[in-house]
């Protein structure tokens, strides 16, 4: 079954809760929803660093603070996580809410046991990870899409799939969890339902920290998009005339830009266009084949219809691969 979920009317003193990402998984939707919400959330007693993380709601700065260690702590660094201390001193009959992706990150790479003690160290011992994970060839796609919609040289779809995957893996789910479970984090685990869920996030990831009881029903879990996707006709467009826009001046290149996204927008509608895939059947099946042992262990996590084959968390992406012209 899924994680286990405790109901309550109040706040947790002393609990941390850590939106720990993934990447591709609506986490800016959400920390766009927290900012907008920040102060009904304090009233209901979920306390949110909004002086530490900025207007966006994205901790990135602080969570790449926590998980330094001490010694090598730059001098900013040094500052957020003193104040990020004294937050935690002041808050500590609160629940503390905090939210970044690259807390994912800093999992990966093995420091999630510097946030622990850095929590613990202010008194902070209750802690609360929840990751929304997402199949990893989606994520791949939505992944590389982004970067051909920042018009970045980012080569070939398989170039960068391959380069992605040659990094210290945050597609290994099982091993994620585990780093979590020795730091001493309770881990909460939920599934990316694409742009358009049944279940707002913000609301998927209330529910999976135990935080829906908290707040008042009439709070709206509406999340729009922050950062939203382009299609297959949009991503090839930007990903062909990328090389002709790059050494164009600044403003003009700003206007090709824009010139290039609207109209691959207007096409996009009139084509009923749909996601990018970059995957054929070859590349898709090695891929299953590389994480299936850890999303047979992840699926003891999940419900039986998020572990489903044809599910958001199953193995296989959810559109057919994009045209080769």
């Amino acid at each position: 079954g899924g994680p286990s979920i405790r109901k309550t009317g109040t706040a947790l003193p002393g609990r941390c809760i850590l939106h720990i990402g993934a990447h591709k998984t609506g986490s800016s939707a959400f920390q766009s929803w927290l900012v907008k919400n920040a102060e009904s959330l304090s009233r209901c007693g979920i306390a949110i660093p909004l002086h530490l993380i900025g207007s966006r709601g994205n901790a990135a700065r602080l969570s790449k603070a926590i998980a330094a260690l001490p010694a090598i702590r730059s001098v900013e660094q040094k500052d957020l996580a003193r104040d990020f201390r004294r937050f935690l001193a002041a808050a500590r009959d609160r629940t503390i809410l905090i939210s970044a992706e690259h807390f994912e990150d800093s999992l990966a790479a093995g420091r999630f046991a510097a946030v622990a003690r850095c929590l613990h160290q202010a008194g902070i011992h209750d802690l609360v990870a929840v990751l929304i994970l997402r199949n990893q060839a989606d994520l791949l796609n939505s992944a590389f899409v982004q970067e051909v919609k920042a018009f970045l040289p980012v080569g070939s779809f398989p170039h960068f799939r391959d380069a992605a995957l040659k990094l210290p893996s945050t597609l290994d789910w099982d091993r994620q969890l585990d780093r979590l479970q020795a730091a001493g984090f309770e881990a909460r685990i939920g599934v990316y339902d694409g742009a358009n869920p049944a279940e707002p996030i913000a609301a998927s990831i209330f529910r999976l920290a135990g935080l829906q009881a908290q707040v008042p029903a009439a709070l709206s879990f509406a999340t729009p998009l922050a950062n939203p996707s382009i299609g297959e006709i949009g991503a090839l467009a930007c990903h062909a005339l990328a090389p002709l826009v790059a050494g164009t001046p600044g403003p003009l290149k700003d206007a090709a830009i824009r010139v290039i996204k609207d109209a691959a927008a207007a096409a996009s509608a009139r084509m009923a266009d749909r996601p990018f895939n970059g995957f054929d059947a070859a590349s898709l099946a090695a891929l299953e084949a590389r994480f299936a042992e850890t999303n047979r262990k992840i699926a003891e996590h999940l419900t039986p219809d998020e572990a489903a084959p044809d599910a958001p968390a199953g193995p296989r992406p959810r559109q057919k691969p994009a045209k080769r012209g």
